[in-house]
């Protein structure tokens, strides 16, 4: 079929995936190094893009584990193969994130202490504690070369009776 000239759709070049990938990951390294103070801490782009390739990856294992490949719906039964599965990986993406200089602290099952940078949410009362104690992180507190980059929301349990 024959289309005339003024109803053809021009052809837009795609950008090159890879410089596409490249671009993107300059921009994010330039505005990651232009937050910061301390010009020797710069991220090494290489290292950066490995660890953000390991990370897609191990978040596919996990969506292949947890994910029906036919029905594109969350499993209802999870095989001891896939919790290995999705314990494996999440140690991998674990791995990946302190490799980058990021800390992911978890305070659940802590003494609470006042002077902790965490914002507390809620104070739940029990009996049977004599110190309060956190019995839930809702975020947790995020380092990242040991300064916080996130603070940690926590939920604390008190005593009923302080004596």
């Amino acid at each position: 079929m024959n289309v005339p000239d003024s109803l053809s759709i021009p052809q837009v070049p795609m950008p090159d995936p890879r410089q596409f990938a490249n671009d993107l990951i300059q921009a994010a390294v330039a505005a990651t190094n232009s937050n910061r103070k301390d010009p020797s801490s710069d991220l090494n782009e290489q290292g950066l893009v490995k660890a953000l390739i390991a990370v897609a990856n191990q978040s596919w294992r996990m969506g292949s584990a947890l994910i029906d490949a036919e029905t594109s719906e969350p499993k209802a039964n999870l095989t001891p193969q896939d919790i290995r599965k999705l314990s494996n990986a999440l140690d991998a993406i674990r791995e990946c994130i302190q490799g980058l200089g990021l800390k992911v602290i978890d305070r659940t099952g802590e003494a609470f202490d006042s002077g902790l940078p965490d914002q507390v949410v809620t104070e739940e009362p029990q009996e049977a504690i004599s110190k309060e104690r956190i019995i839930r992180t809702i975020r947790p507190t995020i380092m990242w070369n040991q300064t916080m980059v996130q603070r940690g929301e926590i939920d604390i349990a008190v005593p009923t009776s302080k004596k």
